[in-house]
Parts: C-alpha cells; structure tokens; sequence
C-alpha cells in the first residue's frame, strides 16, 4: 500500500524597507495589522507588537480587551530589556479592562516590548468583532525609545503566527486551537526579524475569511 504524507508549510515573502537609521519616539510604536478603532486599535493577528519605554516607572499597566464575542481571552507577551517573556491575557468585555503588563521596576529607563501571543484563530472574525483591542498604556512615564525604520515583511499561514506552536493539548473535549497554545513571540518570523534587529510585521494568509471587513482593513497595513 502507497505511502502518502502530508506536509504543512509557510509560504513567506522576505521584504525590507528602509527609512535611515533607527529613529527615537516617545510614543508606542505598532508593529503589524492594527485598525484604528476610536481611541483604540484593533488586531485580528498574531504578532502584530509594539515597543515603548519608561523612565521612572515602578510598574506598568496597560488598558486592553478582547470583544465580547471572543470565545477565549487574547493573550499578550511582554518582554523587558529584552528579557525572558511574561504572558498575561486580555480580558473578554465589552469595554477596556486595565491589565498588569510590568508588576514591578526598577525608576530606571527601560524598553518594553508588547507582542500579540495568542488570539483564537476560530472566534468570529467575518463579525468584526474579535481579536484584541489595545487602549494605551497608562500614566505619564512614557519616555523616547529608539526603534528600527528598518521593516521586514512576512507573509504566510497558521505556523507563521505561531498557531499551536506550544503544541496541542489532547485532553478529552479540550480544543486545541486556544490562545494559550500559541505564541507569536516564538515563532521564527519574530525570532528573525529581532535578531536582525528589523520590526517584523506578520500578515497571514486565509482562505477563511475572504470577505471579512476587518480583516481586508489589516491587509491595507503600511
């Protein structure tokens, strides 16, 4: 009996675009397919990120959520200095929810790193109301922070964002497509691009939801 196997695999497409030099800002830098929504941004993708800093800082909260519709908290992983990932979820409501991305620091400069982990790839996107929203950081230590102009593009499917990268969770009844079996910030799109020192922008490819509002929005990313 023939043998026949299966393989998955990312279709990718490697492009640079440079501006000069990195550049120094005081605000939040977004990375990725974010949409403006009111005074918030919307993703519906993993690996859409962005970068701050802080000065005199002793801890960092953020205001955040997932639609009301989602069927599972976002997740976010948030790195500082370049340090080991810390995952905290964006609570499922329908208005923002302050969350704890940094609960302690030193009032020194640092630089921190948000990076969108997980999102359930089955919650209803063809609605236009999933994913994750991000408010904004709060308080008033926001300081200039030096990000690259420097863009990589990845273009490709569910292991390019990281889908089910932290492996799937057999238990009887569990689907195994949960945000907490992702992890964009593992993926080798995001690995890449860092060590490169380039922003790394992600933009998936889904024959799913073709007609999604929101989601043509995000392919209009610049």
């Amino acid at each position: 009996m023939a043998q026949t196997r299966f393989a998955m695999m990312s279709v990718v497409v490697l492009c640079f675009t440079s501006c000069g030099s990195d550049v120094t800002l005081a605000a939040p830098v977004t990375v990725g397919a974010w949409v403006r929504q009111g005074d918030c941004q919307r993703t519906i993708t993993q690996g859409a990120n962005l970068t701050f800093a802080v000065q005199g800082a002793t801890r960092v909260t953020a205001q955040a959520y997932t639609p009301a519709s989602g069927t599972y908290p976002s997740r976010l992983a948030v790195s500082v200095d370049g340090g080991p990932w810390n995952v905290v979820e964006a609570p499922i409501s329908d208005h923002s929810q302050q969350i704890m991305l940094v609960p302690s620091l030193s009032r020194a400069h640092h630089d921190i790193r948000v990076v969108v982990s997980g999102i359930h790839e089955l919650s209803p996107f063809w609605s236009g109301d999933a994913g994750l929203i991000w408010c904004g950081v709060e308080g008033d230590a926001l300081a200039p922070s030096a990000t690259p102009t420097k863009t990589a593009l990845f273009m490709g499917d569910s292991i390019t964002a990281g889908i089910v990268i932290r492996g799937h969770d057999k238990r009887k009844g569990y689907p195994a497509t949960t945000p907490a079996q992702s992890a964009a910030e593992l993926a080798w799109p995001y690995l890449t691009a860092t060590g490169l020192g380039l922003r790394g922008c992600l933009r998936p490819i889904s024959s799913e939801y073709p007609c999604c509002p929101l989601h043509q929005a995000h392919n209009r990313w610049s």
